[in-house]
C-alpha cells in the first residue's frame, strides 16, 4: 500500500493489495480501477496516465533519503528505499561524510543539492547514533527521523491527502504541501 502511495497510484481495493502480496510485486492498478466514476473524473486513470508518462515526479522528488545500514527489522532498509525511490527520491546508503573534506578544500564544490530535502533514517531502538552522525547532520542540514517515525509520516500522507483533497475541492495536493505538513513529525536536533 505505502509503495503504491509513494509512487502516485490510488489504492482502490484491498484485491489490489492481495494480489500484490500474491505475486509479490506492484502489479497493474488497472483492472482495479473503477470504471464510469463521475465524481473522482477518472482521477486514478489519470494518476495512472501521468505516472506512466512521467509527468507525476513523485512525492518525494525533491529528497534524498539516507537509509542506515542498522536497520535490522527483516527486509526493513530496502523496503524504506523501495519506498522513497517509488516516491521519486534519490537514494544514499551512507551518510555523505566526504562533505567535510569537500568543505576544508576551498577550491571544491560540496555535492549536495541545495534544492534538495536530505532525510537520514535510523534505528534508534537498536542503535544510538554516534556523535559523528549527530554533528554531520546538524552541520549539513540533514533531517534524522527514526525508523518508526518514518512509517508515521508515509501514513500520515494519507491523512493529510484526504484533508487537502477537501480543501482543495479534489485538485491535486503538491508533494510541498505534504512534505511541508510532515516536516514537524521529524526528528530534527
Amino acid at each position: 500500500y505505502l509503495k503504491m502511495v509513494a509512487a502516485g497510484g490510488w489504492v482502490l481495493c484491498f484485491d489490489w493489495v492481495d494480489e500484490c502480496i500474491k505475486q509479490g510485486k506492484l502489479v497493474n492498478e488497472t483492472p482495479f480501477e473503477i470504471v464510469g466514476d463521475i465524481k473522482g473524473e477518472s482521477g486514478a486513470k489519470k494518476s495512472r496516465k501521468d505516472r506512466e508518462n512521467k509527468k507525476d515526479e513523485g512525492l518525494f522528488h525533491n529528497c534524498v533519503a539516507i537509509i542506515s545500514d542498522e536497520l535490522k527489522t527483516g527486509n526493513l532498509s530496502q523496503d524504506l528505499k523501495t519506498v522513497f525511490r517509488l516516491g521519486g527520491a534519490k537514494i544514499l546508503n551512507c551518510l555523505p561524510y566526504k562533505w567535510e573534506k569537500e568543505q576544508k578544500s576551498k577550491r571544491k564544490q560540496i555535492s549536495k543539492e541545495n534544492s534538495k530535502v536530505y532525510v537520514f533514517v535510523y534505528d534508534a531502538e537498536n542503535f544510538d547514533l554516534s556523535k559523528r552522525q549527530s554533528q554531520f547532520c546538524k552541520q549539513f542540514g540533514i533531517l534524522k527521523t527514526q525508523k518508526i517515525q518514518t512509517f508515521k509520516l508515509l501514513l500520515w500522507y494519507h491523512y493529510l491527502n484526504k484533508v487537502y483533497f477537501k480543501k482543495m475541492r479534489g485538485k491535486c495536493i503538491s508533494h510541498i504541501i505534504i512534505l511541508a505538513s510532515l516536516r514537524p513529525f521529524f526528528h530534527v536536533f
